[in-house]
Order: structure tokens, then C-alpha cells, then sequence
């Protein structure tokens, strides 16, 4: 099978066409932003974790009247849970933590859709924003170990 050359020539304004086959295009001809600051794993971050599982075991407060056990029992474990890993990430940076704090992130979005909420409805919104948020800090904490690592 021949090879086939392309050559893309691009009429320019100006009357001169420009042969791109030969120029380089990169991400700065568009002007992107340099985005390696992204690459490093940053302290707020742990700290960030370790707020949303603080406001997490404070959820329940916020409910007039009795919430149910099973929504009590998941808003308090997963909080503590994700404050002890984010703490554990703080002094021994490992990558287990963000797979432990990915999972019960993902959990805490998905128990919305499976737990009975009752007369706790509102918290809906609130854990499932927790636990996203959670889940996507997990998994980009777990990204940069793994540029840090490789």
C-alpha cells in the first residue's frame, strides 16, 4: 500500500498560503496556559478532604427530627473514614488512601439512589455533593501520585 503524503495549505488573508506540513503545531500557538502546576500534589488538597468529611459527620445536625440509621450510620462512617485517609495521606503518602476515599466517595454519591432518606430528603443534594466531590479529589490525587511515582 503507497504511503500518502498530506499537505494541508491554508489560504491566508494576507495572500500568502501556508504550508502546516512542515510547522510544528503545538498548544502555544493557541495560547493555552501552561497546566504542569496541576501535575503536583498540593497540601489544601488533604486539608480540603479532610473539611468535607468534618462537614460531613456535621449532616445529620442539620435534620429536624430523627434520621434514619442507615443514612446516620453512612454519613458518619464515610466521614470518618474519609478524614482518617486524608489525615493518613498527610503523614505516610501512600496511593491506597485515594483508592479507600475514591470508593467511599462513590458510595456516599450513590447512597442517595439507594438508601431511604425520609424525612432527611434535603440531605440528598448535600451528600451527593460530598461524595462527588470527594470521589473526583480522589482520583485526581491518585493521578498526580502516579505522574510522581512513574
Amino acid at each position: 500500500m503507497p504511503k500518502v503524503a498530506w499537505r494541508i495549505v491554508v489560504a491566508d488573508p494576507l495572500g500568502v498560503d501556508r504550508d502546516f506540513s512542515k510547522e510544528e503545531v503545538s498548544m502555544a500557538m493557541f495560547n493555552v496556559p501552561n497546566l504542569n502546576v496541576l501535575k503536583v500534589h498540593r497540601g489544601w488538597e488533604d486539608w480540603f478532604l479532610i473539611g468535607l468529611g468534618g462537614l460531613l459527620l456535621l449532616t445529620p445536625a442539620l435534620v429536624m427530627g430523627e434520621m434514619p440509621p442507615p443514612v446516620l450510620y453512612s454519613a458518619l462512617a464515610v466521614g470518618v473514614v474519609v478524614m482518617v485517609m486524608a489525615l493518613f495521606e498527610i503523614t505516610l503518602k501512600g496511593r491506597w488512601e485515594e483508592i479507600i476515599q475514591f470508593a467511599v466517595g462513590a458510595w456516599l454519591a450513590a447512597s442517595v439512589f439507594v438508601l431511604d432518606y425520609g424525612i432527611a430528603s434535603e440531605l440528598r443534594v448535600l451528600h451527593f455533593a460530598i461524595g462527588a466531590l470527594v470521589a473526583v479529589m480522589a482520583a485526581f490525587e491518585f493521578w498526580q501520585d502516579s505522574l510522581k511515582k512513574s
